[in-house]
C-alpha cells in the first residue's frame, strides 16, 4: 500500500520525510522496530509536484518533507541492514514466500 498521510502533523497533513543532500528522503515508520525508508526526492516531485507551484504538492525545506498523499510501495526503499537498501516490493515479495 505505501506510506499513507497522517490526518494531523505539526505542519498539517502529511507524510513526513527528513530530507538529506544526497537527494534521498529518510522516514522512520515504526519505532517499536526501527524501520527506515527511503525514496527519491526527485519521485515525489514527480508524482506531487512542487507546493510552490500548485498549492498541494510536496513542502520542504533543508531539513524535512512533507508529501500530501500516499507514497507508493513501489516508490519505497527499506534499510534490511545498516547501509543496504532494497526495494521494498522486493524485500516483501521475499518475506511472503519465506512465509509459505
Amino acid at each position: 500500500q505505501g506510506l499513507k498521510p497522517s490526518k494531523e502533523g505539526y505542519d498539517g497533513p502529511g507524510v513526513y520525510f527528513a530530507h538529506e543532500p544526497d537527494g534521498r528522503t529518510y522516514d522512520h515508520t515504526d519505532p517499536n522496530f526501527a524501520t527506515m525508508l527511503r525514496v527519491k526526492f526527485d519521485d515525489l516531485i514527480s508524482l506531487y509536484g512542487k507546493y510552490s507551484e500548485n498549492g498541494t504538492g510536496v513542502q520542504w525545506d533543508d531539513e524535512e518533507i512533507v508529501v500530501p498523499g500516499v507514497v507508493p510501495a513501489d516508490y519505497l526503499e527499506v534499510e534490511v541492514s545498516p547501509g543496504k537498501w532494497e526495494e521494498l516490493n522486493d524485500v516483501y515479495q521475499e518475506l511472503s514466500y519465506e512465509a509459505i
